[in-house]
């Protein structure tokens, strides 16, 4: 049997916005970022009583362009914000780590950072529902944005799956179809 286990590492984003009112409490924002993600798979593999564990480590560079919509409402001089939209990033740059280890307290046997771009699709969709709260200081605005994406497609390139012969063979790694989900939050 196998247990699977998928976690989502810290990463970043940098990049401007532009937002407009449409009415007095009805904003659209369009922005543009450079982000960095990195998430791990981890498969424990059971082979009547031996346990085998691989895991697969990806680094993921993209330009995102993200266009929300928001209703503001104000109490006081604190402006909160709910956010709606959709997102479309074009991935610049992937990478994947394999290793594998023959027992949970062994050294791992790392493999070689690879670019696996071409076992990736080029473009990744998301929907994106947020909230935050915008408050008005001498000379500027101090906010805080929290921001949920739920990726839309499969990132996978589902044709070249079976591919990637060195990791399959030395370390028994297929990848699976699989979204990006993430949570950001925005302080400035």
């Amino acid at each position: 049997g196998a247990t699977l286990k998928n976690t989502i590492k810290p990463g970043f984003q940098v990049g401007f916005g532009v937002e407009r009112y449409m009415s007095r409490k009805l904003l659209i924002h369009i922005e543009a970022y450079l982000a960095y993600s990195k998430y791990l798979f981890l498969e424990e593999i059971t082979y009547g009583n031996a346990r085998k564990y691989v895991s697969f480590s990806e680094k993921l560079y993209t330009v995102e362009l993200p266009l929300t919509f928001s209703y503001e409402f104000t109490i006081n001089k604190t402006h909160f914000i709910t956010r709606a939209g959709f997102s479309a990033a074009r991935i610049t740059g992937i990478t994947g780590l394999p290793e594998r280890k023959f027992d949970e307290d062994a050294q791992p046997i790392p493999g070689a950072t690879q670019d696996i771009s071409e076992y990736r699709k080029q473009m990744i969709y998301s929907g994106i529902v947020g909230a935050g709260v915008r408050y008005k200081v001498p000379r500027g605005i101090v906010y805080l944005d929290l921001r949920a994406k739920v990726g839309i497609n499969n990132i996978v390139n589902s044709e070249k799956r079976i591919d990637n012969e060195t990791v399959i063979t030395n370390f028994h790694h297929i990848d699976d179809d699989f979204s990006l989900n993430t949570l950001s939050l925005s302080v400035g």
